[in-house]
């Protein structure tokens, strides 16, 4: 339900559904509408409005909680003649787990954004520090501008993280990914078969994964020869391109024929690897079926004793062991015992 933002000389009110969420007084400056008394639940609500619907001289700031990006926790909201939000990322000292100070990190941090075209300044306390990131309001959605300011700051801290682990360790190679969930663990089984493709150049590498703030490290680090981190870096791109080999263009240069064996040889490491992944996956697959029959027997034989157990009245006639039994059959004050009654019958014969 969209929000109502109803103006007069001496207040706003914004309502939903008739029912008031704030009513702030009006003062007499450029923020006519000033007020402190907006939490996280009516500033949400307020942000699904389109700019232009917001009154100008609203002004407020509030705590946020950001699903995209954890470390976004403070948000400030202007509405006048330009229209913005700041965003604070912020970063408690006790928590901090990075090989370098808050201080350098967030300078590095500023300075990254500030390339991308953003306002920003740190805020420091006795407990933590901040990035203040201003993103610019001008049409549409306000929750939707604020959400690809967070995306882009979310994207560049994780840029940055990686160039300071680059810079405290010269002599390794660290790749940061961000994979999808479904496809994340082949992915890096992939990854750290790297370290194979270079054994089979004769490169003693060791090759490992590391988890961190929701993305995936790639960390290679050559044996005894850091000289060769370049050739690395650039072995680890084609090795990124080899499961796409055959949708890339051909090379535009011969190859001899010892770099053509080389190639085949790689493409068909390349080809084991896929063979690998598909025979997994066809394992999952038969193990998946097994149990949806599995599920599907318990179901019939769930059914089978529903059956059983839903039988109120037992039968006249029940059939056991390959014999006839007769039961009892009762119609109002007359009771019937067959078996009873077969017996004198026989007894007469």
């Amino acid at each position: 339900m969209v929000l109502q933002f109803d103006v007069n000389d001496t207040k706003l009110v914004i309502s939903k559904e008739g029912n008031s969420l704030v009513e702030i007084e009006a003062l007499k400056n450029d923020y006519k509408f000033y007020t402190e008394d907006v939490d996280w639940p009516i500033a949400s609500q307020i942000f699904q409005s389109d700019i232009n619907d917001i009154p100008n001289g609203l002004k407020f700031s509030s705590d946020m909680k950001s699903s995209i990006f954890d470390l976004a926790d403070w948000i400030e909201f202007e509405k006048g003649e330009s229209s913005f939000v700041k965003i604070s990322i912020t970063f408690n000292w006790d928590s901090w787990d990075k090989p370098t100070t808050v201080h350098d990190f967030l300078k590095c941090y500023k300075s990254d954004m500030e390339l991308l075209g953003f306002e920003c300044e740190v805020i420091k306390d006795d407990d933590w520090a901040s990035l203040s990131i201003k993103g610019n309001l001008s049409k549409g959605n306000v929750q939707d501008s604020i959400d690809e300011v967070i995306r882009v700051a979310k994207r560049r801290y994780k840029f940055v993280v990686t160039q300071i682990h680059k810079k405290g360790s010269s002599n390794i190679l660290v790749k940061v990914f961000d994979f999808p969930k479904e496809h994340e663990v082949a992915c890096v089984q992939y990854l750290i078969w790297f370290g194979e493709f270079l054994s089979a150049l004769d490169i003693n590498a060791t090759v490992s994964a590391e988890k961190r703030d929701d993305v995936t490290n790639i960390i290679v680090s050559p044996v005894d020869a850091p000289e060769l981190l370049k050739t690395i870096e650039n072995l680890f791109t084609q090795y990124l391109t080899l499961p796409y080999i055959e949708y890339l263009p051909a090379h535009s240069q011969q190859l001899t024929p010892i770099d053509r064996a080389n190639l085949q040889q790689l493409v068909n490491q390349i080809e084991g690897f896929k063979n690998q992944i598909q025979m997994k996956n066809a394992i999952i697959e038969l193990k998946e079926a097994t149990i949806e029959q599995l599920k599907s027997d318990l179901t019939l034989a769930n059914k089978n004793l529903v059956l059983l157990d839903s039988l109120i009245d037992k039968p006249d006639v029940e059939i056991a062991n390959s014999g006839l039994s007769l039961t009892s059959w009762q119609w109002g004050i007359f009771k019937i015992e067959p078996q009873k009654l077969l017996k004198k019958l026989t007894k007469k014969v």
